[in-house]
């Protein structure tokens, strides 16, 4: 047997992150370190009712928010996290105007346009973000909860007007806000294909919070313009409308009081073509089958950009595929279709293939989609007795993310047909086990053995919501780490406590330990 014991950093990683070397199971436990550390967590309120009423035009009486908790260390059997009071929202206004330049490298003529666009108003860090649009007069209206250092992200419709970031304390009661974005400064420059202008090229973009830009397009000449105000920006091409170029990221440069000039070129170099057929085990052409190319590297491109195409190619009938594609390395998945049994089948990936030059042909062992894999094992509690009704839920890593899942059997048993690839399983306890943390398990389902999930008793967060001093009942609690892992969730009662047991051996420590 294998057994699989909670390691200190599995609910921490990322499903993105495992490799398959990554996900064959570890026998380190819990119980076997003696190392206490100190754990930071918050935890985001959902609350029951967030409108008045059901009224279109009802106000909020209270929205989704977050508490940073004080540091504690992983050793404690129990958690005591104190009151958390919800602010009520507020309405906060704003007025977005900006100057117009005419002509567009100049600072006059112009004229003072009201600016239509997208608002932005977030608080890093928390659930507190919230989206909306100017209108017409370039009014902005929204609801949030009152805080400090929420950033304002204003995105004009018209990439000739400056896009901005800001700083604004939401504040109860709320103030009205009339932000002059002025004519900000042009990011501008050429796109080349060689040495011939790319027209149509699309570009926009980045601010330093990731935020982009609206879209400009390169004219006849190749030439493009993007106002914004001055820091530092990232300059992203997406190419022509046509889904054969390249997506090209230039390195963020600082854009001071005059602008930057930005030139994009592309290398001209035909294009490969990929073609194969995609069979099952039996060597039958399977139907609806997608081959996903994702680049790693593309040629012609030098290292100050990031240069990156993927695209999703539909197999035919016969199970044929074929496409044209940048020359460069990638990776390649071939996915099993979303019908005709296509979860019976487990799709496959190449690293670091190499298209070159002319016809490049995958080979079967690229494009074979076997069958799945009976995973076996049992789910146990902190004595070793096994758990009935468990819930198991395991995950592809990477793919199309398809979710497969059982309930344990009598003693803890269970049996699931699986892909036959990494997987993120997650473990939640039975439902009348209320002092067991779920957790979540690598699983390498071509290594042989049988399973032992390992559940431990978690640490107990204990609490209670007030909104307007009032126990704020059903309301959704969820714990997370500093890495914003969520660690375990729970509704409050009737009387606004809640009590979630969590795994904080698990948890993203701070780095220290505790003397």
């Amino acid at each position: 047997m294998r057994a699989v014991a909670l390691s200190l950093a599995l609910a921490g990683c990322a499903a993105a992150d495992y490799s398959a070397a990554d996900a064959v199971p570890q026998a380190t436990s819990i119980g076997t370190d003696t190392t206490i550390r100190w754990v930071t967590l918050h935890a985001n309120v959902l609350p029951t009712q967030l409108r008045d009423s059901d009224a279109p035009d009802a106000g909020y009486r209270a929205l989704p928010q977050t508490f940073a908790v004080p540091s504690i260390t992983d050793a404690d059997p129990q958690v005591a996290l104190g009151t958390f009071d919800l602010e009520p929202p507020v309405q906060q206004t704003a007025v977005f105007q900006a100057f117009r330049v005419n002509p567009s490298v100049a600072d006059l003529p112009g004229e003072t346009v009201q600016v239509v666009g997208l608002v932005r108003l977030s608080q890093p860090g928390s659930v507190q973000s919230y989206f909306g649009s100017t209108n017409g007069d370039g009014a902005f209206t929204i609801w949030a909860v009152p805080g400090a250092d929420y950033v304002v992200q204003m995105v004009p419709a018209d990439p000739l007007l400056p896009m901005s970031d800001s700083t604004l304390d939401v504040e109860d009661p709320p103030r009205t806000d009339e932000v002059d974005l002025g004519a900000g400064v042009p990011i501008y420059g050429f796109v080349r294909l060689g040495d011939s202008p790319m027209k149509g090229a699309r570009l926009h973009v980045v601010d330093a919070y990731g935020a982009s830009s609206a879209t400009a397009t390169a004219d006849a000449t190749g030439y493009y313009q993007i106002r914004v105000e001055p820091g530092t920006w990232t300059v992203v091409c997406e190419g022509r409308d046509n889904g054969t170029d390249p997506t090209v990221a230039l390195q963020p440069q600082v854009v001071g009081d005059v602008g930057a000039a930005v030139d994009v070129t592309y290398p001209l170099i035909p294009p490969a073509d990929l073609h194969g057929s995609i069979n099952d085990s039996d060597g039958k052409a399977v139907q609806g089958a997608t081959v996903r190319v994702i680049s790693q590297s593309l040629t012609g491109f030098g290292d100050d950009v990031t240069a990156t195409w993927s695209s999703d190619i539909p197999a035919q009938d016969n199970g044929f595929f074929y496409s044209g594609l940048p020359r460069g390395e990638y990776t390649i998945e071939v996915l099993p279709p979303a019908t005709d049994k296509g979860d019976q089948l487990t799709p496959v990936r190449t690293v670091d293939r190499s298209i070159g030059a002319g016809l490049n042909k995958l080979k079967a062992s690229e494009t074979t989609l076997g069958p799945l894999v009976r995973i076996a094992g049992s789910v146990t509690g902190p004595s070793s007795h096994g758990l009935s009704s468990a819930h198991l839920l395991c995950r592809e890593v990477g793919f199309d993310q398809r979710t497969y899942e059982t309930f344990t059997q009598q003693g803890g048993a269970f049996s699931l047909d699986v892909p036959n690839v990494p997987l993120d399983c997650e473990v939640a306890p039975p439902a009348t086990n209320t002092n067991l943390a779920s957790s979540r398990f690598p699983v390498d389902p071509s290594s042989e053995g049988a399973l032992e999930l390992a559940l431990v008793g978690g640490q107990l967060v204990t609490g209670q919501v007030l909104l307007d001093e009032i126990p704020e009942a059903y309301a959704v609690v969820e714990i997370h780490d500093a890495g914003d892992t969520l660690l375990g969730s729970g509704l409050t009662t009737k009387d606004g406590t809640f009590a979630i047991p969590v795994d904080l051996h698990s948890a993203l420590g701070d780095g220290s330990v505790v003397p």
